[in-house]
């Protein structure tokens, strides 16, 4: 530094000096890089934050927790759905028990309710037999009361649909009638049922036993037999 001595003998700074030393504090600061418009500049928001550090033993002891009350939910479900399958499967076992049951009962007692429409009759038979026995009977008696009590037999079944079949006069039907017999008769039409033997019986719409009867063939060589 230039020092300099004034009149009165004190020392003195060189003003020139002083100047020189302001201009290069004023002086624009000089960059070895790229110019300030060149240059990127990170705004405010996107720099980087410090961050707290994770606790992640905190974090998987509440996922532990959050899994285990989940776990504790779905097994409560399991065990609702076990009670309600094991109360259907006990209901469904005791329904079907009490279907074989009312099934095996219904089969046992069928004929129950013909049973018990045939005791009228049975109980006619019995007084029959006991008036056959007695001394007083007369044997008009005795088959007026068989007679009654076959109409009371009959009459009985018939309400359970039984039915007789009647094919003396109609043309021979193999379905419900049987043939024993081949007659040759020049009034009765050929393969037309003249007798008939032993009565047929249907039951609803189910022949239950065939009547035999006997057929009529004409004389006529040329004719057609139709019975079987």
């Amino acid at each position: 530094m230039k020092i300099e001595i004034d009149e009165n003998g004190d020392p003195e700074e060189s003003d020139s000096w002083m100047e020189k030393e302001l201009e290069k504090e004023l002086e624009p600061a000089e960059f070895d890089s790229e110019p300030l418009e060149d240059l990127e500049v990170t705004p405010l928001f996107q720099r980087e934050l410090p961050v707290e550090p994770r606790d992640e033993t905190k974090e998987l002891k509440e996922r532990i927790e959050s899994l285990q009350m989940e776990l504790e939910m779905r097994e409560d479900e399991l065990r609702r759905a076990n009670e309600k399958f094991l109360l259907v499967t006990a209901e469904t076992d005791n329904y079907k028990k009490r279907l074989e049951r009312e099934a095996g009962e219904a089969k046992k007692y069928a004929a129950l309710t013909t049973v018990e429409a045939l005791l009228p009759t049975l109980d006619n038979f019995h007084q029959a037999l006991e008036a056959a026995n007695s001394e007083n009977t007369s044997l008009t008696s005795i088959q007026e009361g068989v007679k009654m009590v076959f109409e009371q037999l009959f009459s009985a079944l018939a309400e359970h649909g039984l039915e007789r079949i009647s094919p003396v006069g109609l043309q021979f039907n193999p379905e419900s009638s049987e043939a024993i017999q081949i007659v040759e008769d020049p009034t009765a039409g050929d393969g037309t049922v003249v007798a008939e033997f032993s009565p047929g019986y249907r039951f609803k719409d189910r022949v239950i036993r065939h009547a035999k009867v006997a057929v009529a063939k004409s004389s006529d060589p040329d004719s057609q037999d139709n019975a079987s």
